[in-house]
């Protein structure tokens, strides 16, 4: 994808979205993914009174964060092992040396957890703080860390490993606490950027300029934006992406890859400084950080469903710590505000780097939004074997369903071979999308 100069005005080229398809379909991999989003309003981030009470366990938690939990995981990491800290430290009833912490969940807020807390309570010191995650699905690869754990499937439910990548506070309510929000999505961004900047993360990690279309092709409706980078920057007043409009020309190739064509938007806004990351590859390495320092990852084989069952993993003589980052909140568990699930699904092109042309490794600088839930960002595996092209995508709420649905896999496809390549107004490039789209079909796993 370029932008190259036209009479004193910039000509911005469309990415060929039909040759990165042809190219994960020949060279690669189509995969389709169905995940949940899961909804409380705004997040739970803070102590169990009752139940504790009742329990004589302290129970932290944090889970209900949508569409967000990868991009928050970083900062609501370190805001949970200084809640941690000072329980330990303040509470002079007990010693220190009797304390263990169960985290509930191995998603990005469990492990980036984990990571932190035992960064901060263990870190010099000879007596170490036993701190065990309890799950029952890990991350994929999660074999090549351990080979007695089993990789997750699509029943587990493992929302982290269906997430786009795009490190925005998006499909989310702010806490109450605005002052603490700001200072969490603040804080989050900082960390992410130096993941951009640190290797091997930086293979995975990049800044991006985010292109928002607030209108649609001709005899298109107009759709409501739900990026949310703008309520980010108005509720934090930090202008933490900067906003800008993208004044310039559009091209797209027509699908047979042959002439570049004109596109017409009348209102396309940027916003700059958003990071892409890939889901999959960065949470198995934190995992394989974590297993290397020594935290103990426990694999039930069925999602835990009572405390009883969660008090098996319970060390003896212990003043026990949980931290319920289970996600969804762990209703059963803990009798606490249950979470609304909202499906989410996504078409995957795995494309092998080594095929990539110099155009689709510009596109890698670019993530798109055309209204609504449709979105295409691009992301690079962490051994950077891979480059991934993530087209969204769905909103539905209170839908239990997570098998995949062919008619939503075509709409997703032809809805963004239509937008780059205005495929819909000529019958020949119609019939060579619905082709492609069908081959698309008869690839994906159903």
């Amino acid at each position: 994808m370029k932008t190259v100069a036209h009479e004193q005005e910039s000509a911005f080229i469309m990415p060929n979205l039909a040759e990165m398809i042809v190219l994960a379909l020949d060279h690669g991999e189509v995969n389709a993914i169905t995940g949940q989003r899961h909804f409380t309003g705004p997040p739970v981030l803070q102590w169990e009174k009752d139940l504790s009470n009742k329990r004589h366990t302290s129970i932290f938690h944090a889970y209900g964060f949508g569409g967000s939990g990868l991009t928050l995981a970083p900062s609501v990491a370190e805001y949970i092992a200084s809640q941690v800290e000072l329980q330990i430290h303040d509470d002079h009833r007990r010693n220190e040396d009797s304390s263990e912490i169960v985290i509930l969940g191995a998603g990005y807020i469990g492990i980036f957890a984990a990571l932190e807390i035992n960064h901060r309570l263990n870190h010099n010191r000879e007596h170490k703080i036993p701190i065990r995650v309890v799950a029952q699905a890990y991350p994929k690869g999660i074999t090549e860390i351990n080979p007695d754990k089993t990789e997750p499937v699509w029943k587990d439910n493992y929302s982290s490993m269906t997430a786009g990548g795009w490190v925005m506070p998006v499909s989310i309510e702010p806490l109450k606490n605005r002052k603490l929000w700001c200072k969490l999505v603040q804080r989050a961004q900082t960390l992410w950027h130096s993941y951009t900047r640190i290797p091997p993360l930086s293979i995975a990690t990049h800044i991006t300029q985010s292109l928002v279309f607030y209108d649609q092709l001709s005899n298109v409706a107009p759709l409501e934006d739900k990026s949310g980078i703008r309520t980010v920057n108005a509720e934090c007043l930090s202008d933490l992406y900067p906003e800008h409009s993208f004044k310039s020309r559009f091209y797209g190739w027509d699908i047979s890859g042959d002439n570049v064509n004109p596109l017409h938007f009348n209102q396309v806004v940027a916003f700059d400084n958003v990071i892409q990351t890939d889901t999959v590859s960065v949470l198995q390495y934190m995992t394989q950080q974590l297993s290397a320092e020594g935290v103990e990852l426990i694999q039930t084989e069925a999602m835990i469903d009572s405390f009883e069952q969660l008090q098996h993993f319970f060390g003896k003589n212990q003043q026990t710590i949980v931290i319920n980052a289970s996600g969804h909140g762990a209703h059963s568990v803990f009798h606490n505000k249950p979470s609304t699930p909202v499906r989410g699904d996504l078409v995957v092109l795995r494309i092998p780097t080594e095929q990539l042309t110099d155009p689709m490794k510009e596109v890698s600088h670019y993530g798109f939004w055309a209204g609504g839930c449709h979105y295409v960002f691009l992301r690079y595996s962490l051994d950077g074997k891979w480059m991934e092209v993530v087209l969204g995508g769905t909103f539905i709420k209170d839908d239990h369903d997570l098998m995949n649905r062919p008619e939503t896999i075509q709409h997703i496809v032809t809805f963004w071979l239509d937008f780059f390549h205005h495929t819909s107004t000529d019958e020949d490039s119609h019939a060579e999308r619905d082709a492609l789209v069908n081959r698309v079909l008869n690839t994906v796993k159903m």
